[in-house]
């Protein structure tokens, strides 16, 4: 609720916040409520999230990838030529300011005018050589 006033009060029962569950990794307490912290205090929920997140860890798959360092100096002109396409469209197409049928297209064809082609192609061969020597 927003009022003329300037000032915010929370809503019983909802998240009272927004954001992209993607953007925080492991922020589920075990039974998937969100607890205000002002509610818990003691953190006994928290402690709870952790250790069933830690317990997992510990019989997580290791990437294959874990320990392969990616040199980006070969295509170094062509992270920079792509990161600025990124820069420029990106913050638009992921939030909904521009039509996707339109935009998306011309972001793809932009990024491999750009070099993200030759980008992949050199990671592949990093990784492919790194793998043969492992």
């Amino acid at each position: 609720m927003y009022p003329k006033d300037g000032t915010v009060s929370l809503v019983d029962g909802k998240y009272n916040f927004n954001y992209n569950e993607w953007q925080i990794g492991q922020s589920y307490s075990p039974d998937f409520t969100r607890a205000l912290y002002s509610k818990n205090e003691a953190g006994d929920k928290q402690k709870e999230a952790q250790s069933i997140v830690f317990e997992a860890d510990k019989t997580a798959d290791v990437s294959p990838l874990a320990g392969f360092v990616f040199e980006p100096e070969p295509v170094k002109t062509q992270i920079a030529n792509c990161s600025a396409i990124i820069t420029e469209m990106l913050p638009a197409l992921s939030s909904g300011s521009v039509d996707p049928i339109e935009k998306v297209p011309e972001f793809l064809s932009r990024l491999e005018g750009a070099g993200v082609n030759e980008i992949i192609a050199e990671k592949q061969a990093q990784i492919d050589t790194w793998m043969a020597a492992q």
